[in-house]
């Protein structure tokens, strides 16, 4: 499950995901987060991403990938994307893929990640 929302007056996409994924929800997500962006009238950049992943699982390598192809691919990508990670496992599974990128950043916490995007 991934739910997808906009906060326009901080030029932010809001994701929240749990459970166990699939390719084709990461698929899916990719496309509601650009049409997202292309919403709020923002282009590449020109917006924050919020990944809140309570509840989520450790995901296969294969949805891993998946979002890793987001990362590199996506014709408007985020200005800075802070995720929420819980647990040990799942933070180092979000750190390999973001790691990809600059400007990312994985938090223990909802209030960590806030922070971050609002201070940076």
């Amino acid at each position: 499950m991934i739910e997808v929302t906009t906060e326009p007056d901080r030029r932010r996409i809001r994701a929240r995901m749990g459970g166990l994924l699939s390719v084709a929800d990461v698929e899916a997500f990719g496309c509601e987060e650009q049409a997202a962006v292309r919403g709020l009238g923002l282009g590449d950049r020109e917006f924050d991403l919020l990944v809140e992943t309570e509840g989520n699982l450790v995901q296969t390598q294969a949805v891993m990938e998946a979002f890793g192809r987001l990362l590199r691919d996506s014709p408007l990508k985020a200005r800075r994307i802070a995720t929420v990670r819980a647990g040990v496992l799942t933070r180092m599974q979000s750190r390999r893929v973001t790691r990809q990128r600059e400007g990312t950043e994985v938090f223990d916490s909802l209030s960590e990640a806030e922070a971050w995007l609002a201070g940076s």
